[in-house]
């Protein structure tokens, strides 16, 4: 009896430690799969199994059990077989605030002379409500000042670098009208000229790959328009001077905007637009190496060489997602690298859209940030 105690005791031990080695060998494998993205794009869809951590694919989503039994994680899968027309072309973009912009602080002309605004309000600043009102455009802060019986301070709610908080104003009376007035430069409507980036076949579009902002605020909008746009010229960039497309906004409308975020401006084209279809490649086909950007200069929109010096594991959104480096002698040749009016310009590599460009290194123009295309599409 006792040695079949003792035959059993090894036993049970020897299975524990069995349990324990596999579970060690595992564990390194669910710490793999848990630090893989909630979302991935696919180029093909097969099973993926990262050592004992089994990978099935099952109604658009990857479901990793370990040893195929105990759930480990679920990732959704985004098919990247689809194609977008890619941009490459200037475009306008005018955009209604969701709220009053302060341009700048200004006086009101007074009988006793010029004074200076009276409020804690910065420029910069973008106003969400006064005095308990919702303010939308310039009309409505207006019609809150009209409102007051005297010169009585306002509270306002405000948008600033990026956080909400709180700010006065009082208004006083100006000698040519007699009205109260607070003495800002306001504006409600933003104007601005960017690259397109990609405009899908159901007419959704994407562009500029990060926001329009004010300040370090991103503007929030309720509407807007997309316009042609017309180049005239350029600066050329140099270090420490970042060039500049120069360009005007023409009338006819293309299209209507309803976002702003950090990774673009983003709309539906309300005309037909066809250009060079691009498969849609993820930001896990991006590589260190040779790639191209489109984009427009003076009459020409051209594909011109580029290296991705960095591309960057992202698994949250960024506007910041690879390092580039203008390579092609012609655009080094005219406008010294990357410059102001590019951003949105899609990068193109291994035959997909893959980015586009965002920003320029102010003390190197050749060289730039792009962002992936996962994180606009």
């Amino acid at each position: 009896m006792k040695k079949r105690l003792k035959g059993a005791a090894v036993a049970v031990c020897a299975l524990i430690i069995c349990i324990l080695t596999v579970c060690g060998y595992a564990a390194g494998d669910v710490a793999r799969v848990r630090k893989l993205p909630a979302e991935l794009t696919a180029t093909s869809f097969r099973a993926v199994d990262i050592g004992a951590a089994k990978g099935y694919l099952r109604n658009g989503k990857l479901i990793f059990k370990l040893f195929g039994i105990f759930p480990v994680k679920t990732i959704e899968i985004r098919e990247s077989g689809e194609e977008v027309y890619i941009g490459g072309t200037p475009i306008g973009l005018s955009m209604e605030v969701m709220g009053v912009i302060v341009e700048d602080i200004g006086t009101v002309s007074t009988g006793a002379g010029e004074v200076a605004a009276r409020t804690t309000l910065k420029k910069g600043d973008i106003i969400t409500s006064a005095g308990g009102a919702e303010v939308k455009c310039v009309d409505d802060l207006a019609a809150v000042v009209d409102a007051l019986d005297g010169a009585e301070d306002i509270t306002m709610n405000v948008l600033r670098s990026g956080k909400e908080t709180q700010a006065q104003a009082t208004p006083v009376h100006e000698a040519l009208s007699g009205r109260l007035r607070l003495g800002l430069w306001l504006k409600d409507r933003v104007n601005g000229i960017g690259t397109l980036s990609f405009v899908r076949k159901d007419y959704r579009f994407g562009s500029l790959g990060h926001a329009i902002t004010s300040g370090e605020t991103v503007v929030p909008v309720r509407g807007g328009e997309a316009k042609n746009c017309k180049l005239i010229g350029y600066t050329r960039g140099k270090r420490g001077a970042p060039g500049e497309i120069k360009g005007l906004i023409r009338g006819e409308k293309i299209g209507t905007v309803d976002a702003n975020n950090v990774y673009g401006v983003f709309g539906s084209m309300t005309v037909p637009y066809f250009g060079k279809s691009y498969p849609v490649g993820s930001r896990l086909d991006v590589t260190s190496g040779k790639a191209e950007i489109y984009t427009t200069i003076g009459d020409t929109t051209d594909f011109y060489d580029i290296e991705i010096i960095r591309a960057m594991p992202q698994n949250k959104r960024s506007d910041k997602s690879m390092v580039l480096r203008v390579t092609d002698r012609r655009l080094l040749d005219t406008t010294g690298g990357i410059i102001q009016g590019m951003s949105g310009s899609p990068i193109i590599q291994n035959g997909r859209i893959v980015g586009a460009v965002t920003h320029v290194f102010v003390n190197d123009p050749t060289k730039g940030y792009g962002i992936y295309l996962d994180w606009m599409y």
